[in-house]
């Protein structure tokens, strides 16, 4: 029996991490990272339409965090839509429509366009990490995870 539908997923290995998609109809299994110049993709969310995929990844050797942007099945690298902002880049998720992006950028909620241009400040705190944002059906609110104060007393 066939299922419909594809999910993304990450793997940690010695190597790295990989990332893959796996479509349940045709019980196929493919490594879509493997060519790729990005150290560590992973947090991918597929498009509503399933065309795309949005992830959190580091270009090869930097150490920086930043947003992708990748069409499922392309032979294209993905698109770096926040590459040298010198900013931690986290986490990104799809809007319900698949038009904007709400992800964490250095501990904040921010949405951008498919284009990486931000168009809003969601939050914008110093001392509580916001994150793992995700849109609710009709994007009428962002659903997001609040963390420990920054800063640690012993």
């Amino acid at each position: 029996m066939a299922y419909p539908g594809k999910l993304v997923y990450h793997s940690y290995a010695c190597s790295g991490t990989k990332m893959y998609i796996y479509n349940f109809n045709t019980d196929a299994l493919t490594w879509v990272s493997q060519n790729w110049n990005i150290d560590f993709p992973m947090n991918a969310h597929f498009s509503p339409d399933g065309t795309r995929i949005v992830f959190m990844g580091q270009p090869a050797g930097s150490g920086d965090w930043d947003i992708y942007l990748w069409t499922v099945g392309s032979s294209g690298i993905p698109t770096n839509l926040t590459a040298g902002n010198g900013l931690r880049d986290e986490d990104p998720k799809f809007s319900p429509n698949g038009y904007r992006i709400a992800f964490k950028q250095a501990d904040d909620l921010r949405l951008m366009e498919l284009t990486g241009n931000i168009t809003d400040v969601v939050t914008n705190t110093s001392t509580i990490e916001e994150g793992i944002p995700y849109y609710n059906d009709d994007a009428t609110a962002l659903l997001f995870a609040q963390g420990a104060p920054q800063t640690f007393t012993r």
